[in-house]
């Protein structure tokens, strides 16, 4: 059987939230979807990423208002993978970024979220899953 890519295995039901959108909002919105990331768009562009651990370490350990917009908290360096991508190198991607979530780009453009969860669709992938999972949770 071939490898599958990220692209078949990354959820392309996109909830995003604005650079200009409150931390807030951000909140309910992750509450309301029950997720824990959220990509951030300037209009149609793809400029970044804000997560649950963004609002705990940079709004509510450093009291910063509700109000604060997401550009001021969200991570500009997106880590992203490209659809065509085999889930085995995505896995060596996540453990050697240290992430848990990965944008999907075409083209450049974002078209889906892959989690360490979703690498796990076929028997030898859990295994890898596991590994990366493993090596994203070291504190090395």
């Amino acid at each position: 059987m071939a490898n599958k890519t990220i692209g078949e295995v990354a959820t392309d039901v996109l909830i995003t939230i604005n650079l200009n959108q409150s931390v807030i909002e951000a909140a309910q919105m992750m509450r309301k979807h029950d997720i824990g990331f959220l990509p951030v768009m300037n209009g149609s562009d793809f400029v970044g990423v804000v997560t649950d651990r963004d609002l705990v370490l940079r709004i509510f350990a450093e009291q910063r208002p509700p109000e604060t917009q997401i550009k001021e908290v969200m991570s500009a360096e997106i880590r992203s993978i490209d659809k065509d991508v085999s889930i085995q190198d995505a896995a060596i991607q996540m453990a050697k970024w240290k992430v848990r979530r990965l944008a999907v780009t075409s083209s450049g453009k974002l078209c889906g979220v892959v989690a360490i969860g979703d690498l796990a669709v076929r028997e030898e992938s859990d295994q890898m899953a596991g590994d990366a999972l493993q090596r994203i949770s070291s504190k090395q």
